[in-house]
């Protein structure tokens, strides 16, 4: 009850400051605000063993319209095509262990896509809950779309692209599907923030699969049963999996990290690419 009285309070802190409420913005604001949340925080903790990467990838920099040039982890397929992943962060940032997904991604998806891990927090990261919870307030919704409209500059206009994304990932993973429009041929999220507003919602055209925690006392299943229910009443073709973990199972940075569980997600996330991209 605690909890649900405290994401209340922060969508009417959101309408107070913006003038509108959350959903007219995204609803990633709100989850965003949840760094805030006492609970929230102390519910996570930074596994510090970092993963030996194959460096099979690279660090750029790529163009942001009227802005500063945004970064990445690119790992370029091994032939030439306009098939993209994005992955997106969760809130501790771009660090090794998204970098780490990303590889495995990208063989388990045949070396033939071009995978790019975007950084929402212009280089920064965190191994602390404290501090990934600063981080994910502080990042302003107008830049990270910002970096997102940039990204699918990169990838170019006749790009096909998947996305994914874990936690404040998560949510990203689908506002980046909305904003894509057509070029968006999947997207996965795991317990990211669902969209509540059906005008948003309509604008996705690519499919969605969802992955959620039965113990998440913040994405519930309230929430997500909503999504799904206004989804499919827009006829937008949705997919949700439910595991009886807690926030973040999926997440190897992440100390309550289920690795049975984490597997078996993986295994659809990359069936459900591959069909569709």
């Amino acid at each position: 009850m605690m909890r649900l009285l405290s994401l209340f309070i922060f969508l009417f802190s959101l309408t107070l400051v913006h003038g509108q409420s959350c959903c007219e913005r995204s609803s990633n604001n709100a989850f965003a605000m949840l760094g805030n949340d006492a609970e929230f925080v102390a519910g996570h903790g930074y596994n510090s063993e970092e993963p030996v990467l194959l460096k099979s990838g690279t660090n750029i920099k790529f163009k942001v319209a009227g802005d500063k040039p945004a970064n990445g982890y690119l790992i370029p397929a091994n032939g030439k095509t306009n098939k993209f992943l994005f992955v997106f962060h969760e809130w501790w940032g771009l660090n090794a262990h998204i970098k780490k997904e990303s590889e495995k991604l990208f063989e388990a998806l045949g070396e033939d896509v071009n995978v790019l891990a975007i950084d929402l927090y212009d280089g920064k990261t965190a191994v602390t809950a404290e501090k990934a919870g600063q981080l994910m307030q502080n990042a302003k919704e107008e830049r990270i779309r910002a970096i997102i409209d940039g990204a699918f500059a990169y990838a170019e206009a006749d790009a096909e692209v998947a996305t994914i994304g874990w936690c404040f990932g998560g949510g990203w993973s689908l506002q980046a599907s909305m904003q894509g429009k057509d070029n968006v041929e999947a997207c996965v999220m795991y317990y990211g923030m669902p969209e509540k507003d059906p005008d948003r919602l309509a604008q996705i055209q690519a499919p969605v699969l969802g992955f959620f925690a039965e113990q998440d006392t913040w994405i519930t299943h309230d929430l997500v049963d909503t999504f799904e229910d206004r989804m499919r009443a827009l006829e937008k073709d949705i997919e949700i999996h439910w595991y009886d973990a807690v926030h973040a199972f999926a997440n190897p940075s992440n100390k309550e990290y289920n690795e049975k569980f984490a597997a078996a997600a993986f295994v659809k996330s990359v069936a459900f690419i591959s069909k569709h991209l």
